[in-house]
């Protein structure tokens, strides 16, 4: 699942830094992972997958809050470096990707989407490997959205994967959409 909404997303802003410590929930994000905590309350998770940033920390602790669920920080599920571009409009940014080489472009201070790409095959690749059955991965838009393009073929480029929203996938189908994963 995507973590829940941020500050960032309410006001159009990129964070693909992990040390970003503003990029917090929002006051919806909090409701929104207090009320998955009670849809998922009856879940057996036999383990908890985020990235480093502070957003899926958030949503973790919250769905999880007073379960007693192992955890695992998998940096290579982080979002897209967005360097120098850390805390402007996602306009400003989709503009500069678009006018400097698309998915190759690397912004100054950050990576490329096929740079990410590759780094977020590796986390697809270390979670499908865990020995756990019931696994929650709280991720971000983008390593999400290469992921259901590579396990649906008729996915919608661009759309937007809701917060605090799971949308459960077997370890067969990760690992078949690993080598499948696209932008």
């Amino acid at each position: 699942m995507r973590h829940a909404e941020t500050v960032y997303n309410v006001n159009g802003l990129v964070s693909g830094d992990p040390g970003n410590s503003a990029c917090v929930l929002s006051g919806s994000g909090v409701r929104q992972a207090r009320s998955l905590a009670r849809v998922l309350a009856t879940v057996p998770f036999d383990l908890c997958v985020t990235s480093e940033f502070v957003r899926t920390r958030e949503t973790a602790d919250l769905v999880l809050d007073g379960r007693n669920v192992g955890r695992l920080e998998v940096p290579e599920l982080n979002e897209l470096a967005v360097g120098e571009f850390e805390g402007m409009s996602v306009g400003e940014f989709d503009a500069w990707v678009e006018t400097h080489g698309g998915f190759a472009a690397v912004p100054p201070g950050g990576e490329s989407w096929e740079q990410a790409l590759v780094r977020w095959r590796r986390a697809y690749e270390v979670i499908a490997a865990r020995p756990e059955e019931r696994v929650l991965v709280i991720a971000h838009q983008t390593p999400l959205a290469a992921l259901f393009r590579a396990l649906d073929s008729d996915y919608e480029t661009g759309a937007v994967i809701r917060h605090a929203v799971p949308y459960p996938v077997r370890r067969e189908e990760l690992l078949q959409a690993i080598p499948l994963l696209r932008l």
